[in-house]
């Protein structure tokens, strides 16, 4: 799936979060953008941005999450900012969420109408080895 990409959206990780930069696969790809750290950056305004910029690339955009689930679904830190952003982004665009094992289940998460769920994972395994989760 990654082949297919003309680039990344990234982010830079928290310390708290998995770096999706120790996966060489992602590391291959062309960072295009960086999501700013900026909470006060609008997301509907960046994403539109975005979208123009790259209008005809298919990317893929590396998501953060406090916890993902085997469906896609996505909780972040509770402000919704990522929500709004990836709602508005194009649908061909793949949404990559990049997680530890301790914040992915099997067990379906609570969905609402707003939460925006992501195409694959990405998760850290205890032993420091990444594994590829597709979603449900």
């Amino acid at each position: 799936m990654l082949s297919i990409l003309d680039g990344l959206v990234a982010y830079e990780p928290y310390p708290s979060e998995a770096d999706w930069k120790e996966i060489s696969e992602l590391r291959a790809l062309s960072i295009l953008d960086t999501v700013s750290k900026d909470k006060n950056t609008d997301p509907f305004s960046f994403a539109h941005d975005l979208a123009k910029k790259f209008q005809g690339k298919k990317l893929g955009v590396l998501v953060p999450g406090q916890a993902f689930d085997a469906f896609g679904t996505r909780h972040g830190r509770g402000h919704g900012w990522y929500d709004r952003f990836l709602s508005v982004l194009p649908d061909e665009w793949v949404r990559i969420g990049v997680c530890k094992e301790e914040n992915y289940t099997s067990t379906p998460l609570v969905r609402n109408t707003w939460d925006e769920p992501v195409h694959m994972l990405y998760i850290k395994e205890p032993a420091g080895t990444w594994r590829v989760q597709k979603v449900n």
